[in-house]
């Protein structure tokens, strides 16, 4: 189970959920998607919590998380990558060593920088559909988000599931009605300044990675795999047959075993 509170490095309100039972164990943190927030990934999180201490956090302008957010200063992804490696920190001197560091799309790219920036946080990665892109690319996320919700059956509902949570994380009431928490206009400057050094930090990371990547309109593109395997010579990477950029909904199962895979691995460095 899940618990709301919020980080304050200074700069306001920092809104994330944790798991609660006091058990020490591995600490895992998830990083979300743009326009997403972490709530939006309890099916797959919250199985995990036999496993892990968990901790998500709401991205700046998303969720509740109450940093300023002015669009018209969103210039590249860098701040992003600035406060993950604020909460990073604080978590990981809560469970007292470095923690597997896990994230979706923006949050897996971000992940990639603070792993890279801030080694002695982060013993692992478990990267889901990363934006590793050329310069000339498309917002191929319109169509998968406005389509995402339109499957039919198992995955429909599958779907229905992660769109439930999405709600309870990310809209508030207001006097004439619900309100989005992630500003519609905050989420299309992330879209359009999709700037950062992801693929140039790359050459800098030094921990286990597994990488999984969809099979139809992958933000995971260019050298990006190719990269990240010759960092980590032992690697994963998993095309997973079927799934698009919306992976951790499509197959929350395979995220999870990937997970929990690399936790035996870190196990058995440590022997």
């Amino acid at each position: 189970m899940f618990e709301r509170d919020n980080l304050d490095w200074g700069e306001g309100k920092v809104s994330f959920i944790e798991t609660t039972d006091n058990i020490k164990k591995p600490g895992l943190q998830f990083a979300h998607a743009t326009g997403f927030n972490a709530l939006t990934y309890k099916e797959i999180l919250e199985p995990l919590s036999e496993h892990f201490k968990i901790r998500a956090v709401d991205a700046r302008g998303h969720g509740f998380t109450g940093l300023k957010a002015n669009p018209e200063n969103m210039y590249d992804w860098k701040i992003y990558c600035d406060d993950l490696i604020h909460s990073v920190e604080i978590f990981a001197n809560k469970i007292g060593e470095p923690i597997m560091l896990s994230g979706h799309s923006m949050g897996a790219a971000s992940a990639i920088q603070v792993a890279a920036k801030r080694p002695d946080l982060v013993n692992s990665l478990v990267l889901v559909e990363p934006v590793l892109m050329p310069n000339s690319i498309k917002r191929i996320l319109v169509y998968c988000e406005g389509n995402a919700f339109c499957a039919g059956g198992d995955v429909k509902n599958l779907f229905l599931s992660f769109l439930k949570d999405y709600i309870n994380g990310g809209t508030e009431e207001i006097t004439d009605g619900v309100r989005l928490t992630c500003d519609p206009l905050w989420e299309a400057a992330t879209f359009s300044c999709w700037k950062h050094d992801a693929m140039g930090m790359i050459k800098e990371l030094n921990c286990p990675i597994t990488l999984l990547q969809g099979e139809f309109n992958s933000t995971t593109r260019a050298d990006g795999p190719k990269q990240l395997m010759e960092r980590d010579k032992e690697g994963v990477h998993k095309v997973i047959k079927g799934a698009s950029h919306f992976l951790p909904m499509e197959f929350p199962e395979i995220v999870r075993n990937e997970i929990i895979n690399m936790k035996l691995r870190i196990q058995d460095l440590k022997k």
